[in-house]
Formats: C-alpha cells, sequence, structure tokens
C-alpha cells in the first residue's frame, strides 16, 4: 500500500513526541508494525535518529524524570506484547515461554533499579518485578507443570502489578 508523507511524519510524531511504542503506533495509525519499523530505520539510515530525538524530547520536556518513566513504560509494554505472543505461539514450550518472560523482565529490573535515584517511586515495582521474577524461576526448577497456568495468568498479574506499582503520577 502508498502511504503519503503526511502518514510518515503522523508515525513520526506518535513515536518521538507522544513516546508510543512501535506497536502502539502502528494501532494508532493502522499501519502495520513493519511499516513503522522500516520507516524508523529508514529515516535512522538517512541521519533521522527518531530514538535520539524522543531521548531529547523528553529530557528537555521534564528532565531525566520523564526519561526515566518513559524508559520503564516502554519496557512494561515491552513485556505486555512479549507476554501476548508467548500466549499466542501455540508451538512455544512452557519452559521457552518462561525464559523469554525471565529475560524481559530482568531487563525491566536493570532498568527500574539504575532509576531508583530519579524515582523514589519505582523501589516499590523493582521489589514486585523480582518477585516476579523470582517465582518465574521458582516455577520453572520446582514446579515445571504449573508453567503453562504461570504464562496464561501473567498478562492480566503483570497489568495489576504496572497499575499498582507502575509510579504513574
Amino acid at each position: 500500500m502508498a502511504y503519503t508523507a503526511e502518514d510518515r511524519q503522523k508515525v513520526r510524531s506518535a513515536y518521538v513526541f507522544e513516546c508510543l511504542s512501535f506497536e502502539q503506533v502502528a494501532q494508532f495509525t493502522d499501519i502495520p508494525v513493519q511499516t513503522v519499523r522500516r520507516w524508523a530505520k529508514q529515516a535512522r539510515d538517512k541521519g533521522d535518529d527518531w530514538d535520539r530525538l524522543r531521548d531529547a524530547h523528553l529530557i528537555s520536556g521534564g528532565g531525566a524524570d520523564n526519561a526515566a518513566r518513559a524508559g520503564i513504560t516502554g519496557l512494561m509494554v515491552l513485556i505486555r506484547s512479549t507476554i501476548d505472543r508467548l500466549n499466542n505461539d501455540e508451538k512455544l514450550s512452557p519452559i521457552d515461554a518462561a525464559k523469554a518472560i525471565a529475560s524481559v523482565t530482568d531487563s525491566l529490573h536493570k532498568v527500574t533499579s539504575a532509576s531508583k535515584k530519579l524515582l523514589p517511586e519505582v523501589s516499590e515495582l523493582v521489589t514486585a518485578m523480582e518477585v516476579i521474577q523470582e517465582l518465574s524461576e521458582y516455577i520453572q526448577t520446582k514446579h515445571k507443570n504449573a508453567l503453562p497456568l504461570f504464562v496464561e495468568i501473567l498478562p492480566e498479574f503483570g497489568a495489576h502489578i504496572e497499575e499498582k506499582y507502575g509510579g504513574q503520577s
């Protein structure tokens, strides 16, 4: 499908200035996520790095607090989309699904740990994510038969944790 320059600008603005993920931009604009990713890569190759612009916009708009919040929010979106993909992939073993979940929660843990000084409320989220990660590892090693149920309920529970401890202002 042919898209206009206006379509590209709308995608760029949603990503850079509204801090939406590529998946959210795709939903918002009805443009496939693959196209959104391709446009961002093409722009970066030409010197228009959407990620750097986004970071600069966040920092100039509200300081490091906003950048830290955006990083955490972006990772929460990644975790949620990863879990959604895992739930829809019938070929994926529960052990591989749990490993993928542990990987993205580990990334979130690292980012939130680094952000504690900027955002005191992140400390609660870090603790909650550590507990989820520990539970994931425990189930993987001690109760493998419970992995499918764990993977099934994690998206709803993750949303609950994000709402309760996500530091929304």
